[in-house]
């Protein structure tokens, strides 16, 4: 019989309990230090839950204004006794969550500047009653835009999701 649940592997060992916590507990004991940032929506019936390990705080946006969630645990395996912390993601109608990675807000200009978590909110909360694809590529456009030719140091990852 062919077992057909999701599975991740990480190193050699196969896993069959993708729970974030589970998870993440696993991957600490592999790797020596890693950000992570897992979401879960396999709960089609309820809201999504997630786990940040290291990475910046996700947006809320919406139109009537702009929330930060929990900053979320430290990266895995900077300390071996970290717990990591599973929240649930409650949205509403017509608002737009961002998780980002700091490559974004510290990515610097050719003046050795941070762009900073300010303009990310700024364009998010000026654009959250457009399409995520849109919100996503002003955001990318004013990030080149700050940058110009500065060398880029980390990766940038962005994720956009909008509840109708």
């Amino acid at each position: 019989m062919h077992d057909s649940r999701p599975k991740a592997k990480i190193g050699k060992t196969i896993l069959q309990d993708l729970r974030p916590g589970s998870l993440l507990g696993r991957i600490k004991k592999e790797w020596r230090a890693l950000k992570h940032f897992y979401l879960d929506q396999e709960r089609r019936q309820g809201p999504p839950s997630m786990i940040n390990a290291g990475h910046m705080p996700p947006l809320i946006a919406s139109p009537d204004g702009l929330k930060e969630l929990a900053k979320g645990d430290p990266a895995i395996r900077l300390k071996s006794s970290t717990v990591f912390h599973e929240h649930t993601i409650h949205l509403k109608n017509n608002e737009v969550l961002l998780i980002y990675s700091d490559g974004l807000n510290e990515a610097r200009n050719e003046d050795n500047i941070f762009w900073g978590e300010q303009p990310i909110k700024e364009i998010l909360q000026k654009h959250v009653h457009r399409p995520t694809a849109e919100i996503g590529n002003a955001l990318l456009v004013a990030f080149e835009k700050f940058t110009g030719d500065a060398p880029l140091f980390d990766d940038i990852s962005l994720l956009l999701i909008w509840k109708k």
